[in-house]
């Protein structure tokens, strides 16, 4: 880091809110940078995590609780900064994380190889706390875009399966429908019969009473002939 680090030092970078977004790990085997990074970053309000080497990094990004944004030196003994990104990003394809890859190197190669190796920033050494400040900051607003996106996708697809769900609910009411229309028509039909031959049987049943009796009009005699004929019909309906 450059002599530009007492100024801006000083400064405080807006913290995002939430716990995971105060926390920062660096992965530094120099232990002289790894300690200035840290005290710079602590003086801003950051929760510093600070790590030796990659694996150290791993272990901490890949805890639930752990930071999303890392501070990775690129050449490292065991796992590099390379090398832990590649891994974070096989391991946990769902999860939002913001790499910065520090490195001595400043061939643009290098640079477009880095960030296509799954780091998200690149900065090169000697860096001021100024650049370092700056790069933090979009990287935690990135973050907080991540997660913005990332709620408003589960809430539309919470939205989605819900209207699904209704969606199932109303085409099995609409079956539902359709087939007690279609059982009420099975019954109403042999109802009807029954409903038109009783009242028939209650109509005439007078008359054949009155010929039971032994008295009957003529009238009487008519309708009871009629029923005789028509009793056969009336009860095969």
């Amino acid at each position: 880091m450059d002599s530009d680090s007492s100024s801006s030092s000083d400064s405080t970078l807006p913290v995002e809110k939430g716990l995971l977004a105060r926390k920062i790990c660096i992965a530094e085997d120099d232990s002289t940078n790894r300690m200035m990074m840290r005290l710079i970053l602590e003086k801003w309000g950051y929760m510093v995590e600070a790590c030796a080497n990659g694996q150290d990094a791993y272990e901490s990004l890949a805890s639930a609780k752990g930071p999303r944004l890392a501070l990775l030196d690129w050449m490292m003994p065991g796992m590099d900064g390379i090398q832990t990104c590649k891994r974070l990003h096989n391991e946990f394809p769902m999860r939002n994380y913001y790499l910065i890859l520090v490195s001595a190197r400043t061939d643009d190669k290098d640079q477009v190889w880095a960030l296509g190796s799954g780091a998200d920033d690149f900065i090169s050494k000697p860096f001021s706390p100024s650049v370092l400040q700056a790069r933090i900051d979009v990287g935690f607003r990135t973050l907080q875009m991540q997660e913005t996106i990332s709620e408003y996708a589960t809430k539309m697809q919470q939205l989605a399966d819900s209207r699904a769900a209704q969606l199932v609910h109303a085409d099995r009411m609409s079956t539902l429908g359709l087939l007690s229309a279609s059982v009420a028509h099975e019954i109403n039909n042999p109802a009807s019969f029954l409903t038109v031959n009783v009242q028939t049987l209650m109509d005439l049943w007078p008359s054949v009473n009155a010929s039971l009796s032994g008295e009957p009009t003529p009238v009487e005699k008519s309708r009871t002939a009629a029923l005789i004929q028509e009793m056969p019909k009336i009860l095969e309906e």
